[in-house]
């Protein structure tokens, strides 16, 4: 059995409540002062050492320098020209956000960045970035440029409206996970183990067979045989309850017996780690705590279950898992003009976005819920993980090699099995390389 460790206890809140406040000014502080000195770090390792022709300063100051070079940190805020937020009520219990629909025309919109001493507005036109699509609203990240003040004409109109000048980019770095714990080449094994990461079951009555049941035979068969190390299911294993009177509220009930079955028959042949989901029972807002173990009674009498948080981390075999349901993901998608935000690789490419800012959830709490922690920022990503998922996803995977010699990420964005009938499947005996499964329909 691979030698396993859960890390997330920085996910977990605490029972007497101390560590959320009523207001989200703290997070920011802590996001900032977290990953602020990071973006310093490597703004001096690719633009050079600080100096008078290119020192740090703060929004503030930056407008002293008039022309003059100056390097800044700070979050950034994206002000949207054109939201909409389309509210509905939370049904029934499972805490459900209000559903979020951006309608937005984003050649209007700004980006700010802000610090402890302002905000100031960013004009990308001299930055040769490759589009500023990728820099999500909420990152910690390191600015190079210099400060000028807008023409009388532009000043009010609805692009730099309450502005008298802007921050010309140069150049944007964010500041990056730190670096990757090595892991001793193991030697192969017959047959190679295996973790299988599955999102959205979404079973349906009290009756697994009725869906999961291809699933449950083959991850029941490749974990007896020896393959199967791990099954991590990353949230909304029950289908959602829609409180109309055509479903009435012994239905949720249902639904968590099925899943409390299809959980207990698997946990008595393979270790399982249960992520709570967005259609989950429990609270919404991230990160959300283990599913209530009453829920699932038949389940958590195994010992094979554990019930975990969302965002989530362990380490298997001493490769580094980082992952979540798939909220934060869903929501940095909506930041994408339309063309991306549509593609297929949508979720690989915020996966990258998020990895490369350090940070699991940069549009919370903007446009993404969480509680309003005070201490720290949970989701900011310390160590570099070997594999980054994302649950209920348009399935895809890649590689993503770092910076550093021999560090790299295997990114996999999980698809929703009542859809697809796919489950990742990520070697551990092959640098975690990935496959998707189909283990049948319905």
């Amino acid at each position: 059995m691979p030698a396993y460790e859960d890390v997330s206890d920085r996910f977990h809140l605490r029972r007497d409540g101390g560590d959320v406040g009523p207001q989200f000014a703290s997070l920011y502080h802590c996001r900032a002062q977290q990953l602020g000195p990071r973006a310093v770090r490597t703004g001096n390792r690719v633009w050079g050492p600080a100096s008078d022709a290119s020192p740090w300063t703060n929004t503030v100051d930056a407008q002293t320098l008039g022309a003059a070079e100056g390097r800044i940190v700070g979050v950034l805020y994206r002000r949207m020209a054109d939201p909409r937020i389309e509210s509905r009520a939370l049904k029934g219990t499972t805490g459900q956000a209000p559903e979020l629909i951006h309608s937005r025309r984003h050649a209007d919109d700004l980006l700010k960045l802000e610090d402890a001493a302002g905000r100031l507005a960013l004009r990308f036109d001299a930055c040769a970035l490759g589009g500023v699509d990728r820099l999500l609203s909420g990152s910690v990240v390191a600015v190079l440029g210099h400060y000028a003040p807008l023409a009388s004409e532009e000043q009010g109109v609805s692009t730099f409206q309450h502005d008298a000048g802007v921050f010309d980019v140069i150049d944007v770095r964010a500041p990056g996970p730190l670096a990757q714990p090595r892991v001793a080449t193991p030697r192969l094994p017959a047959p190679p183990r295996c973790v299988a990461i599955v999102s959205g079951l979404s079973i349906r009555g009290d009756d697994p067979s009725a869906g999961p049941a291809a699933l449950l035979a083959g991850l029941v068969t490749n974990a007896t045989s020896g393959v199967l190390a791990r099954v991590i299911v990353a949230g909304n294993g029950a289908a959602p309850w829609d409180p109309t009177p055509e479903t009435p509220p012994a239905d949720v009930l249902a639904h968590a017996r099925g899943l409390d079955r299809f959980l207990a028959a698997l946990a008595a042949h393979v270790p399982v780690d249960y992520m709570c989901g967005a259609d989950d029972i429990g609270p919404g807002a991230l990160p959300q705590p283990p599913l209530f173990g009453a829920l699932l009674p038949e389940a958590t009498a195994e010992q094979g279950l554990r019930l975990c948080t969302n965002p989530y981390a362990c380490t298997i075999d001493g490769y580094g898992f980082v992952g979540s349901a798939g909220q934060p993901v869903d929501d940095a998608i909506s930041h994408l003009p339309p063309p991306g935000r549509d593609a297929g690789d949508a979720a690989l490419r915020v996966l990258a976005q998020t990895l490369e800012c350090g940070h699991l959830a940069p549009t919370a709490p903007g446009t993404l819920r969480c509680h309003a922690l005070v201490h720290e920022d949970p989701f900011v990503i310390d160590e570099r993980p070997h594999v980054y998922f994302a649950g209920n996803q348009r399935f895809g995977n890649e590689t993503l090699d770092a910076e550093r010699s021999g560090e790299w990420t295997r990114l996999v964005a999980v698809p929703r099995y009542s859809e697809t009938a796919t489950v990742a499947i990520v070697n551990l005996e092959d640098g975690c390389s990935c496959e998707f499964v189909q283990f049948g329909g319905e």
